[in-house]
């Protein structure tokens, strides 16, 4: 199952993991061992990251985790956003710039080309 942009509409606005509102069916998901592919931008954070798999392994013991990030190519994905020509076009670059600065990807992630991206 794909739970993308997984944070979008959560309950109160929140950021936590668990307030999202796909939580209950990813756990569900996880619990009967199927594959679950989980993004969202706020994974670009450390603290985010740490919180979701804390949360993870109290609610789906056994799951296994596995982290797959792109390359930091902060000009493909630029290039990326603009090819989407979405009417959300501002706000989506102004996120890029502002997670840039959170962006770290973690030891042992499988990491992938951006599309464009020199790499």
């Amino acid at each position: 199952m794909v739970f993308d942009d997984f944070k979008a509409n959560a309950y109160n606005g929140s950021s936590a993991f668990c307030n999202s509102r796909k939580f209950r069916t990813l756990i569900a998901a996880l619990r009967d061992e199927l594959k679950c592919v989980v993004a969202d931008i706020d994974f670009c954070k450390t603290d985010s990251r740490t919180e979701a798999e804390r949360v993870l392994r109290a609610e789906a013991p056994g799951v296994k985790l596995a982290w797959h990030f792109f390359v930091d190519d902060y000009r493909a994905c630029e290039a990326n956003v603009k090819l989407r020509n979405r009417l959300s076009l501002r706000a989506d670059l102004e996120k890029l710039r502002e997670y840039a600065g959170f962006y770290r990807i973690p030891p042992g992630a499988q990491v992938l080309p951006v599309g464009g991206s020199a790499t």
